[in-house]
């Protein structure tokens, strides 16, 4: 079963992989002919709702997104159907507001990690950048989320549209992007922000007809329209395996729905060299990575505060300030190859018992850690000799972060270095984390 209209599609393509294997489904939809008789059925729950009484009791229920599985369309059918066996499949078995799944399934079987099927080449494992994380102060929470209109009004005072846009056209530019937003005035002001920079973007709400829905994706997909900014669609049932950008300017409490968004890029497709996670809303540093190996349960999200900062973030992973790249936890950046300073954060779990350096030892250590750098660089007079510096020290981008201080030094600021995979590399587009 899948959710209303926005499933049409993948109900068809559904119905098209079944026929590959010699099943000739039923297809439970608006406009299409009902077949009583055809043993395997596929459609919408909000059609099935309403023919409840024309078809046989199945033997196996089959739900599709089953996060939202303990919603009353869904309980209603399950109630219906008494003596079915019933198999949810969905990659974050949890309800947006973190509860779990109890309510419909007796127990949970889980499949590959996402890092095992980065591994084995099935997702593309993705890079996230956090140039900016708006203040959230005042804004309270309603059903377990930000309430929307609150936090709108705060990313409005926080010039998050300039902050998207320069992001955008440093890292990602020319490419295909989803930019997920709170409401319509939001993503209306997004879309005006690309539009005016002379980005095409256009938004995308669930009160969009199919015709305009089709239009809108169409020219996503084609290359015509390079953002499309929605509102509470397309974070499900959505498949543009080409999407290489997802820019997040939605901060959100829940861990599902951060997932949601996130999985959009992570299709592998012929010709994608990157997939990019934008984050301008805190969220990769609120929840930690994609690819992080979670314990789901079927009560739900545990409370997880033992493994986050006194500031709320998660412990798993750190922000490079050189660069602004999201990173599992390791002394030096994986992006830029920028070394950074001790981690001072303090896990809540421990705040009570850990304490600091003393200021005055952590200012020493970073001074001398910083005379020790500088002294190293100062050698350096070429753009070679930084390469080659960044290759002694272990960088994992040498000539990224070898243009990167070329650059400060007073080399070509604007040059481009463009790679292999024909992903600009330059001085500006570093500071704001290529």
């Amino acid at each position: 079963m899948n959710p209303s209209r926005t499933f049409f599609k993948s109900v068809l393509r559904g119905a098209a992989r079944l026929r590959i294997f010699g099943i000739e489904p039923g297809l439970i939809i608006s406009g299409e002919k009902a077949d009583l008789l055809a043993r395997v059925q596929i459609g919408s729950v909000q059609t099935l709702i309403r023919r409840l009484h024309s078809y046989d009791a199945p033997e196996l229920i089959i739900i599709d997104e089953a996060h939202r599985s303990v919603a009353k369309t869904y309980t209603d059918i399950l109630t219906a159907y008494p003596f079915a066996r019933v198999l949810g499949v969905t990659a974050t078995p949890c309800r947006l507001d973190g509860k779990g799944l109890k309510e419909a399934f007796g127990c949970i079987v889980k499949g590959p990690s996402v890092e095992t099927l980065i591994g084995s080449g099935y997702l593309m494992r993705p890079v996230i950048y956090s140039a900016s994380i708006p203040d959230l102060t005042g804004v309270k929470s309603r059903g377990g989320d930000y309430a929307a209109d609150q936090l709108a009004a705060a990313l409005h005072r926080s010039d998050i549209y300039g902050d998207a846009v320069k992001s955008y056209t440093d890292i990602t530019p020319g490419r295909s992007a989803i930019a997920f937003c709170v409401n319509v005035k939001h993503a209306t002001a997004t879309a005006d922000a690309f539009n005016a920079a002379g980005i095409s973007a256009e938004i995308l709400t669930g009160e969009a007809s199919t015709a305009d829905r089709s239009g809108i994706l169409g020219r996503l997909r084609s290359g015509e329209t390079k953002i499309v900014c929605t509102v509470d669609v397309l974070t499900e049932g959505f498949d543009f395996e080409a999407l290489e950008v997802v820019i997040l300017l939605r901060p959100t409490k829940s861990q599902s729905l951060y997932l949601q968004m996130c999985g959009r890029v992570l299709r592998i497709a012929e010709g994608k060299a990157k997939a990019v996670i934008l984050d301008h809303s805190g969220n990769a540093l609120r929840h930690g990575l994609v690819e992080e190996d979670r314990d789901w349960s079927l009560d739900g999200i545990r409370d997880d505060t033992a493994k986050r900062s006194v500031d709320g973030e998660a412990m798993s992973v750190r922000l490079c300030k050189e660069c602004f790249g999201v990173h599992k936890l390791s002394p030096v950046c994986p992006l830029c190859g920028h070394e950074h300073a001790t981690d001072a954060r303090i896990p809540v779990a421990r705040a009570g018992e850990l304490k600091l350096l003393a200021a005055e030892e952590l200012e020493a250590a970073k001074k001398a850690a910083a005379r020790k750098r500088k002294g190293e660089e100062k050698k350096a007079r070429t753009l070679e000799d930084f390469v080659r510096l960044g290759r002694e020290r272990g960088y994992r981008f040498p000539a990224a972060w070898a243009q990167h201080r070329y650059s400060a030094r007073g080399g070509n600021r604007g040059a481009k270095v463009v790679g292999a995979d024909g992903w600009p590399v330059s001085h500006s587009a570093i500071d704001s984390g290529v």
